[in-house]
């Protein structure tokens, strides 16, 4: 993929953090709960992340969705602040290796989340992350462009935040262009926000037409 080693830079050079999500369940059961009550905490899985959206609570039967805090649980936990959060992992039969959504924090209650081990999530090493900045990267990564090129570099399922580190990535201020319009336009259809990722980027008819994102 010529057009993604044409960009300036690699992810790791954008002053970005990349972490996996502290909680592992099988670790925590004594605190963990499928439901939702007063002073409990998000316990986001990867199966609240789709393209462009973070959907909490969702509902599985007895599985947890939320997390008691008590006096030893603070290294479980992250501050509620803006993220962007990809799977960690999908099966092989899948179109995509590459799912992400941003999360904003709202500025109230709650204050931490307690992110699911099975989720990455990316944040600024001294800043929090603007939202057209989650709303840039989070467009990348969901793009079929980015998302072939990563199949190219790994044949896993699993996404690791060292690949990530690694792969080539725009510059923050295109970064932010393309967050800024999704702001502004209030647009979520995925194919639509794909068009306006290669305009910012400069990809050719040509290879869209080879990439073009499913429907």
């Amino acid at each position: 993929m010529s057009a993604v080693h044409s960009w300036p830079g690699h992810f790791g050079d954008l002053r970005l953090k990349i972490s996996t999500g502290p909680v592992v369940l099988f670790r925590v059961r004594h605190l963990l709960s499928a439901t939702v009550g007063e002073g409990m905490i998000p316990l986001p899985g990867s199966h609240n992340i789709r393209p462009y959206q973070t959907t909490w609570p969702v509902y599985r039967g007895d599985k947890p969705v939320a997390f008691r805090p008590d006096g030893d649980s603070g290294r479980h936990l992250v501050p509620s602040r803006n993220y962007v959060l990809l799977r960690r992992f999908s099966a092989k039969e899948e179109r995509r290796r590459l799912t992400a959504s941003w999360f904003l924090d709202g500025g109230g209650p709650p204050r931490f989340l307690a992110l699911q081990n099975h989720i990455i999530y990316i944040y600024h090493c001294n800043r929090e992350l603007a939202t057209a900045e989650a709303y840039g990267l989070t467009a990348i990564f969901n793009s079929t462009l980015l998302d072939r090129y990563f199949r190219m570099l790994s044949g896993s399922t699993q996404v690791n935040a060292t690949e990530i580190r690694s792969i080539h990535f725009p510059d923050f201020d295109r970064v932010a262009a393309i967050g800024r319009w999704i702001e502004d336009s209030g647009e979520r259809r995925p194919a639509r926000i794909e068009e306006v990722v290669y305009d910012h980027l400069g990809i050719a008819p040509s290879l869209r037409d080879s990439v073009r994102c499913p429907a």
